[in-house]
């Protein structure tokens, strides 16, 4: 078997074709590869042999190796344009996005293909997830076609919704490169870093999602100035209006809840606080009954809810009405008795249809009813 350790970090040529091992390569030296130090490598997993698993190596194709390396150089030219050195730097999210674009994308992108920015944007966006779970990078796949992704006519990118996705790191830089998003929603995340200056490039987004994450600064002017201008239709950060706040903005949506924590809570209680103050206006106090619909669906966005949400998301009433209902006919009664998902979003719950933007447009519960309550 082939280990990291017998490779040194600047070998130029590494052949090891004709001899016993197997296995999978490391992706260490895999590593070597991606980021040009490692030009050739070859070992015996060709196509007839294939003794040894491996997705960067120089003879596993039927193609002349001079091509592959040519290929790979110029995607990484191309993609230093964009990110800089931390295209070929390990570890990081933008170096992670480069390898699977030249290695193991079935597209086989070139540096001059229209799609490479969006693609490889959306990958970097993908690792900075760190989990499967959220969202599956299919390489047989166009991007349109991924989950949490829109497109229009033309195959551009104009809708991602990365919320509650676990999502770590700052904003990536690369974001500039979809000049014709509409929507981006990554809330819920634990994004950190400031508002970066590549959003108020984006001159088509209409609906900005932000909130509860560990964003910290000032929001850039430019997007205050769509904002006042009717161009940015929703924006939403941890925001408000003075210094201690997480978020320095004076055109976010969410900012008149979004008031500084009352002296001596916890941030978690003034959450409390805030989930109670919004859910008595939209149930005139209803909710303050116990054991009534209004008063079961605030407890569980309250204290079940793993979405965490609060009164400055966006989707907040929305999921507040549909516990509600839930909770209104019989909603534990229900075929489907788990229908009422902590960990799922609102638009996900079967018989909820919402449009491009995330807004719930039909509801249809009649087919998981239980019989006795149709």
């Amino acid at each position: 078997m082939l280990h990291s350790d017998s490779v040194f970090l600047y070998a130029g040529h590494l052949y090891l074709e004709k001899n016993s091992l197997v296995g999978e390569v490391p992706e260490q030296v895999c590593d070597l590869r991606n980021y040009a130090k490692l030009m050739k490598f070859n070992t015996d997993c060709t196509n007839d042999d294939k003794k040894i698993l491996c997705e960067c190596c120089t003879n596993c194709v039927n193609t002349d190796t001079t091509e592959i390396d040519t290929r790979q150089e110029a995607l990484l030219e191309k993609l230093k344009g964009i990110s800089g050195n931390s295209v070929t730097e390990s570890g990081t999210v933008q170096s992670k996005a480069a390898n699977w674009i030249m290695f193991k994308d079935t597209k086989m992108l070139t540096a001059s293909s229209k799609q490479l920015y969006q693609r490889y944007a959306l990958a970097v966006l993908y690792f900075m997830m760190g989990n499967e779970r959220w969202f599956t990078l299919d390489a047989e796949a166009e991007e349109c076609m991924w989950e949490r992704i829109g497109c229009d006519t033309d195959g551009r990118v104009n809708y991602i919704k990365f919320d509650h996705c676990d999502m770590h790191g700052p904003i990536p830089h690369e974001i500039s490169v979809l000049t014709e998003l509409e929507h981006l929603d990554l809330s819920g995340n634990s994004i950190d870093g400031g508002v970066v200056d590549e959003l108020e490039t984006l001159q088509k987004l209409k609906t900005l999602y932000l909130e509860n994450n560990i964003i910290v600064g000032a929001v850039p002017s430019g997007i205050c100035t769509r904002k006042e201008e009717g161009l940015l239709v929703d924006f939403t950060t941890d925001c408000g209006t003075d210094a201690n706040q997480k978020v320095q903005c004076s055109c976010c949506d969410n900012c008149a809840v979004g008031l500084p924590p009352s002296p001596g809570l916890t941030d978690e209680e003034t959450r409390i606080q805030a989930i109670k103050g919004m859910v008595t206006t939209l149930s005139n106090g209803v909710n303050n009954v116990p054991n009534t619909p209004q008063n079961l669906a605030m407890k569980w966005i309250m204290d079940d809810d793993k979405q965490h949400s609060n009164v400055g998301s966006p989707h907040f009433a929305q999921r507040y009405v549909i516990a509600v209902i839930y909770f209104s006919i019989g909603g534990e009664g229900w075929i489907n008795s788990f229908w009422l998902s902590p960990q799922q979003n609102e638009c996900d719950i079967p018989g909820v249809q919402c449009n491009s933007v995330g807004r719930i447009t039909k509801i249809e519960f009649s087919e998981y009813l239980h019989p006795h309550l149709t």
